[in-house]
């Protein structure tokens, strides 16, 4: 919980302090002089007032108008110059040099944020440099100002901010015992600002960690040099500082957070108020949840946070940790499977997750009102009591036939819907004004209305259903739905526009002699004849500041329904409007008029070829080329160019020509050569370019790997939770041992799912990535290593669903010269130890229908051979045409008679051919042996249709 805004430098208005020492007269009237001209715009002005003002407090000590000075001084130069940036940071270090403790530690902190602002602020030009070796003399622990930054890599002011701010604790325990309150002048306090950060260090520190708590300072690191996955992370603060970090990367952001951490408990862990330990004691709860690794952390995070409730009952700081625990509890509830709310009359685990969230909150404020928790507390409780309602409906309805709509809701018990006629013309101009159209259209009478009960209503749970629409007659409606019945624009109201119309169209540009639109009948997909179609285009009105649509034809589609619009300009948006008599259509969605051009005739492309990828400066770039020449009517047919000079180019980073080669084609159109790999220059991606044709590579400084890291095949048994042991091998491409490397490692478990088609009903299960194990190990005298881990299955994917665990195993080799080489390997392991593959098309022809291959492996992929009993079944295909739904299955069916009513809509699970019924068993065949290809005899498959194969087969575990 932060309780401090930034330093005074980083705000942008001009803050006036009153000056409190010996020479308040002074500061007062330079300070008056120097707001006086800032108000004027004399910044150069003000900038000298400024250092006077800097000098007197340097002399005197004065710490609160030696900060103010600064950053008053840094506000000024801002205007002065677009290099500003540049030159501050020569100034803090000019300034570091005379500064002493506590404007020292000050300047510091504020010059490690000033390297990190100007990182962000050119970051994305900052990242595309390439990174160069400094020299032994510019290699220095902290910058002193004089590096050039236009150089610099992300890494290099990454470092700077972290040597910045590691000295600004380097006065450890003067920090300590000097209070806060002596520099609140340059602060922007909060409530209980110090009593929660009490000293010079509590402030510097929290700073600290937020820099390092960045988890961009670490592109470039490696993940896994320190982990947080031990439980001693969530541990009582006592057990926590006494945790010991073994991590060999001293530099890791996370190494970093956590000493500091262990400091800043050890500080106040004998406080006679606890308000400073149990504030820095969350934060670190917090941070370490956010960042730990493992499949118990949500346990152990749960665990901590109890813990402090425990200890501190009744203390309003311990109340953020309530908080805390009812923020897990509502983001648990957050991503659902489709099956979660199957059972309608039983609540679901994540739905008892939002009310004891709720319950939380209610504790909160009724225990510490007035605190910043029952602030956050009172924001969470607005979400979970908040009222929600959306309908999605088809745009298009038929006329005279009910239709359906998906209604989703969240604490509504009873929603109110009516239907209000418009005119076309409303519909067309409905969304340029859409709060006052939409009152307008509110105030017209109801031809339907009507109210529907909601089931699940008070469980603070998001619900679905699906709800029917009456038949209409041809026309534009709105309707509108409410939970309140006088449909008040304060309560919650959702605006859907229908169009009933038996008019559709479908708009082809294939060529500009077959462009146009067919004019077609909804329902049957028959062509009208005689249907007037008008086209508009969209302008702006710089009257109205509105879209406007003007006018631009007035069709009539022919005796095959069909608009020509090969007279219109190409690259043009049209929108039609159809009408027939009393029925019409308006799309908004425009038809877009292109037309493609001609492929440029007698076009020359020359294709280049490097031999290697990547090159060291100074050596030998060899290419070779083909040069052809396209005649552009047919875009296959090319003609080789023989005898054809050509000038290729040798292009840098900054695609500047380097070298030129003039070279001549043979009469295979063919032509070679070769440049040399410049030195000196900015190495990168280097290009070829020659006429019609480029050819990219890089060139950097590299050396060849001198070895190899490879791990040996898995020959033992294994199962889950067993504990797996695993060999690698660092060995030398010239045949020796690599001995007494390091080799740090990391275990990745991940989920698949082979029989995905088993997750029709409920969706297919989630399983995130996650490290379950890392370390660091070195190689033995004969260059091997052995790392051992739990295979630890993901508990919340039920066994049923047969997944498989993929452990994937990478360890980094580092030999004695610093070379680092990888390697990686994976094992599978699953309830089952089998599994079957069927491999065919789903759709095929009858003729062609004679075999189909079955795959019977272990989880390995190796051909295992079982008993396996085949069958082939025929399914009962829907008897009528479906038409597939627009949106997802609902979770409770209100409409009796659902499939009655609506026979031309699917039910969702009727698309589904697992579900159709198996109509005829046509073979059933065992094998004791089984074959790579099963042979499948005609005369089984009795004509056309939907046929399922199905294999059965059991593994050594006797489980199917």
């Amino acid at each position: 919980m932060r309780k401090f805004g930034l330093l005074l430098f980083l705000l942008a208005p001009f803050i006036l302090l009153k000056a409190q020492n010996m020479n308040q007269q002074f500061y007062t009237q330079k300070w008056e002089t120097v707001e006086g001209l800032l108000s004027k715009g004399l910044n150069a002005s003000a900038a000298k007032e400024i250092r006077l003002i800097l000098n007197q407090a340097r002399t005197e000590q004065n710490t609160d108008q030696y900060i103010k000075s600064i950053c008053m001084y840094l506000k000024s130069a801002e205007s002065l110059s677009e290099s500003a940036d540049s030159a501050i940071i020569p100034f803090f270090h000019q300034e570091l040099k005379y500064s002493q403790f506590p404007a020292k530690q000050l300047l510091y902190s504020m010059l490690g944020t000033l390297y990190q602002n100007y990182y962000e602020q050119k970051r994305w030009e900052i990242l595309e440099r390439t990174s160069v070796e400094p020299s032994p003399k510019s290699k220095k622990l902290i910058p002193d100002g004089t590096e050039d930054l236009e150089t610099w890599t992300a890494d290099q002011f990454f470092q700077a901010s972290y040597s910045c701010f590691h000295a600004s604790l380097t006065e450890e325990e003067a920090s300590k015992n000097y209070p806060l309150e002596k520099v609140k002048g340059v602060l922007l306090p909060g409530e209980n600002t110090f009593k929660l950060w009490p000293t010079l260090y509590d402030y510097l520190a929290h700073r600290a960690i937020d820099f390092f708590a960045n988890d961009e300072i670490e592109l470039t690191k490696p993940a896994y040099a320190f982990e947080l996955k031990d439980s001693i992370w969530y541990a009582p603060a006592l057990d926590f500082i006494k945790a010991r970090l073994n991590a060999k990367d001293s530099l890791q952001s996370k190494l970093q957070v956590i000493k500091l951490y262990q400091k800043l408990l050890q500080f106040h862990l004998d406080d006679t108020d606890p308000s400073a330990l149990i504030d820095v004691d969350l934060a670190r709860i917090k941070y370490v949840h956010q960042h730990a690794v493992g499949v118990n952390k949500n346990e152990y995070y749960i665990q901590s946070l109890l813990n402090v409730l425990k200890k501190y009952p009744n203390h309003p700081g311990a109340a953020y940790a309530s908080y805390l625990y009812a923020e897990y509890l509502f983001q648990g509830t957050q991503t659902q499977g489709r099956r979660a709310n199957k059972n309608s009359e039983s609540p679901t685990a994540h739905t008892k997750k939002r009310a004891a969230a709720k319950d939380v909150c209610d504790e909160i404020l009724k225990k510490f009102p007035r605190t910043e928790a029952a602030m956050y507390a009172e924001q969470l409780l607005q979400q979970i009591m908040a009222k929600q309602i959306e309908l999605i409906t088809e745009e298009v309805l038929l006329p005279n036939k009910p239709a359906i709509a998906r209604l989703s809701y969240q604490n509504v018990s009873q929603v109110y819907c009516k239907i209000i006629p418009m005119t076309l013309t409303e519909l067309k101009d409905f969304n340029q004004d859409y709060l006052n159209n939409s009152k307008k259209v509110l105030t017209g009478k109801a031809i339907q209305s009507w109210s529907i009960n909601l089931p699940r209503s008070n469980d603070f749970e998001t619900h679905s259903t699906e709800i029917k629409i009456e038949s209409l007659p041809l026309g534009c409606y709105a309707l509108f739905i409410s939970d309140d019945p006088d449909f008040e624009n304060q309560k919650i109201v959702s605006i859907n526009l229908l169009q009933v119309t038996d008019l559709t169209y479908i708009a082809v540009n294939e060529s500009k002699q077959q462009r146009g639109i067919w004019v077609l009948h909804r329902s049957s997909g028959e062509p009208l004849s005689g249907v007037t179609v008008r086209l508009y285009k969209q302008e702006y009105n710089y009257k109205t500041y509105k879209n406007s649509l003007v006018e631009v034809a007035k069709l009539l589609s022919d005796g095959k329904g069909f608009v020509s619009l090969k007279n219109f300009q190409d690259n043009s948006s049209l929108i039609p409007e159809l009408s027939k008599g009393d029925d019409q259509f308006y799309a908004p969605q425009q038809i877009y008029l292109y037309h493609q051009d001609a492929p440029q005739q007698n076009m020359v492309r020359t294709f280049l070829f490097t031999d290697r990828s990547i090159y060291r400066p100074g050596q030998n770039i060899y290419f070779k080329g083909i040069m052809v020449q396209s005649t552009g009517v047919d875009p296959l047919k090319h003609e080789l160019l023989k005898q054809r000079k050509a000038t290729i180019s040798l292009m840098d980073v900054n695609h500047q020509v380097v070298e030129t080669l003039e070279v001549s084609t043979n009469e295979f159109g063919s032509f070679t050569g070769s440049f040399q790999a410049p030195q000196g220059l900015l190495t990168g991606t280097f290009h070829l370019s020659a006429e019609g044709g480029q050819a990219y590579f890089n060139i950097e400084e590299y050396k060849r790997p001198k070895f190899e890291v490879t791990f040996d095949t898995i020959r033992s048994t294994y199962r889950l939770n067993d504990q797996i042991r695993i060999k690698g091998l660092a060995k030398a491409f010239a045949g020796n041992a690599i001995d007494g490397a390091s080799v740090k490692f990391r275990v990745i478990r991940q989920a698949r799912f082979p029989y995905y088609w088993c997750f029709y009903r409920w969706g297919q299960p989630s399983s995130p990535s996650v490290e379950i194990a890392q370390g660091q190990l070195v190689t033995g005298a004969d260059g091997s290593f052995e790392i051992a881990f739990d295979a630890i299955p993901d508990l919340a994917v039920s066994p049923e669903t047969n997944p498989v665990f993929d452990y994937q195993i990478i360890a980094d080799v580092t030999d004695l010269n610093g070379e680092t080489r990888s390697g990686k390997t994976n094992v599978s392991l699953a309830y089952q130890r089998l599994l079957l593959e069927i491999v065919s098309e789903e759709s095929r022809s009858i003729n062609d229908f004679n075999a189909v291959e079955i795959k019977s492996t272990n989880l390995a992929g190796v051909f295992n051979e079982t008993e396996v009993i085949l069958s082939l079944k025929k399914l009962k295909a829907p008897d009528r045409v479906l038409r597939k739904r627009l949106w997802e299955k609902v979770e409770f069916n209100m409409i009796p008679e659902i499939e009655k009513i609506f026979r031309w809509m699917n039910t969702m699970e009727s698309l589904i051919k697992m579900n159709w019924a198996e109509e005829k068993l046509f073979g059933r065949k065992p094998f004791k042996r089984l074959p790579m290809v099963w042979r499948i005899c005609k005369k089984l498959v009795r004509g056309e249709g939907w046929y399922v194969l199905e294999a059965k087969a059991k593994d050594l575990m006797d489980k199917k």
